[in-house]
Order: C-alpha cells, then structure tokens, then sequence
C-alpha cells in the first residue's frame, strides 16, 4: 500500500462479504398458520387479540417476547373478559412455545404479505372495536407521563423513547401476578434511556421530564385491565380523548 493510500486511509483489503439475509423460521411460518386458524375460529374481539398478539410480525424486526408471552392464564384471562373461548388459541401457544429460548428468523415475503393483510383487516374491522371497553384510567395517566417524557427526551440522544410502540403493544403488558408493574411496560428500554440522560449532558427541562416515569413505574396494575387497555390503545389507533 502506498504512502498516499495510508494518509488517506484507504484499504488495500477487499469489501467483507454481505452478511447472508436470516433464514426463514419455519417456527414463525407455522405461528402464522395457526394464527390465522384461530381468526378463522374466534369472533372479532378474538381475532383483534390474534392480530395485535402477531403485530410485529408484519413488519420486522419480530417481537423478542415470542415464546415467553402471552401466559395461558393471562390470555385465557383476556379473551374470557371479551366473551371469546379461550380454548381455541391453545394451538398458538403450543405453537409459540417452540419458539422460547432461541434466536429467531423472518417469515418469508408470501407469508409475511399475507399476515400483514389480515392483521390489517383485523384492526379495520368496527365489530372489533366494539367489543373493546373503555381504557384504564392508570394506563390514561401512564400515556400521558411516557408521551411528555418522550417529547422532552433531546433528539441527538442515541436512545430515544417511543410511546406509541410502547403503550400500543400488549405482547409487552402484564400477564400474570409477577409482572404486575408498570415497569414491565418499557419493551425500548426506559432504562437506557435514563442512564443516557444522567451520565451525559442533559438538559434540567430533559431530566425532570423523565423524573415522574420513574416513579410510575413503581406503581402496581390490574394485569387484565392493564392488558385490555393496551388492547384498546393498540386498536383505536393511540390516545383518545
């Protein structure tokens, strides 16, 4: 290498090769399939359970929470307070739990096309909705502190917060009696965000901001009215009223 390449940095060293694409997870491909039976068996509260439940899959990166959650008992719990039976989505779970405890890949295009379209459909639906009762009132004040929190956070910061994902999914809210704190409902990792604050520059307007999430998330919630709010946030598309 010459003299003029080394000041320039430039590399006498060929491109390292593209990283091959990940490969297509027949787990997830068969989650799909026996989600899309399970729409075709529940009612329209039922089936917007399914669709927001598979919500990251129809656009990656996939949600990391597959093969842990949802518990039995908790959807068991959130599609009997909707009047669905909660023994048609025993098949999804049997097929999520092969899903725990491993790297997980991408659906292919065919599938992930088709899953978007329902869940598309799904959330359009009116009867859906309808079923839905209204959010809770905790999960009303927590929106309100996340979303003031958020607009506060200053944009460089590598870390950033994201309400609308972080309010909308109810894959990440409280299902059984261990995770019964509103803290469990930080799946951009409120954590990060803090500590970015505190060991960097930061505004006091920035810090303050952030001071009240902290503090709600020492708060303790109903997991099935916590996850049947997050349903209704999810559903109706963010805040209302």
């Amino acid at each position: 290498m010459s003299l003029l390449d080394r000041l320039l940095g430039r590399s006498s060293d060929p491109p390292p090769p593209a990283a091959d694409p990940p490969p297509v997870d027949d787990g997830l491909e068969q989650w799909v399939v026996t989600a899309l039976q399970a729409c075709a068996d529940l009612g329209p509260a039922g089936r917007l359970v399914v669709a927001v439940l598979g919500e990251s899959l129809a656009d990656p990166p996939s949600s990391p929470w597959f093969g842990h959650e949802p518990t039995a008992s908790g959807l068991a719990d959130l599609l009997g307070a909707l009047g669905e039976d909660p023994a048609r989505t025993e098949p999804l779970l049997a097929a999520e739990a092969g899903l725990a405890g491993r790297r997980l890949g991408v659906l292919s295009d065919s599938t992930r096309e088709s899953w978007r379209a329902t869940v598309q459909a799904v959330l359009r639906d009116p009867a859906a909705i309808a079923a839905l009762p209204e959010r809770d009132q905790r999960h009303r004040e927590a929106e309100q502190v996340w979303r003031t929190a958020a607009a506060r956070v200053q944009p460089w910061r590598a870390v950033q917060l994201d309400p609308d994902r972080a309010l909308g999914q109810v894959r990440w809210y409280p299902g059984c009696d261990t995770r019964t704190f509103i803290g469990y409902s930080d799946p951009l990792g409120l954590a990060a965000v803090q500590r970015s604050v505190q060991e960097h520059r930061f505004s006091d307007e920035e810090w303050q901001a952030l001071v009240p999430v902290e503090e709600l998330h020492r708060h303790a919630v109903h997991p099935l009215a916590w996850r049947l709010s997050s349903l209704a946030f999810a559903a109706r598309g963010g805040p209302r009223g």
